[in-house]
Order: structure tokens, then C-alpha cells, then sequence
């Protein structure tokens, strides 16, 4: 599920390359793997946490994309 995900966000940035340099678009999809790379070893180390402790790494991670959304909103509605 992980690789199609990447695969769709990969597609979106490269398609982006009109209107950004080729070098920040190969800038991005390279820390776009590298971030896999680690969050796929890190998913390991995750399995040793207890309830709580996946629960409280969940509920960041979900704020901080949560964070994302309000923002754009927010960014939109000055912008009209």
C-alpha cells in the first residue's frame, strides 16, 4: 500500500515539473525515498511499542497532517 502511495505523490511531483526547475522536482522525489527508506525501518522499531506508545505516535501524526489541511484552508480563504 506504502509503494502505490508513493508511486500517485511521486506522479503529482514530477508532473509539477513545469512549473518548478527538473533539479528541485529530482531534489524532492529524492527525499520523498529517502523518508520511505527510513519510515520502513523505523516500522520495525514500532512494533515493539506498547498500545500507548503507538497510540501517542499515531495522534502526532495525525495532528501534524491535520496541521497541513487547516493551513492550506486557511492559506485559500486569504487568497479570496
Amino acid at each position: 500500500g506504502v509503494i502505490l502511495h508513493r508511486f500517485v505523490v511521486s506522479a503529482f511531483i514530477w508532473l509539477s515539473a513545469g512549473a518548478v526547475s527538473k533539479r528541485l522536482v529530482w531534489s524532492f522525489l529524492g527525499i520523498l525515498g529517502g523518508a520511505s527508506l527510513v519510515g520502513y525501518y523505523i516500522g520495525g522499531l514500532m512494533s515493539d511499542f506498547s498500545p500507548k506508545g503507538f497510540v501517542l505516535v499515531e495522534s502526532v501524526v495525525a495532528g501534524g497532517v491535520l496541521h497541513v489541511v487547516l493551513e492550506v484552508i486557511r492559506f485559500r480563504k486569504k487568497e479570496n
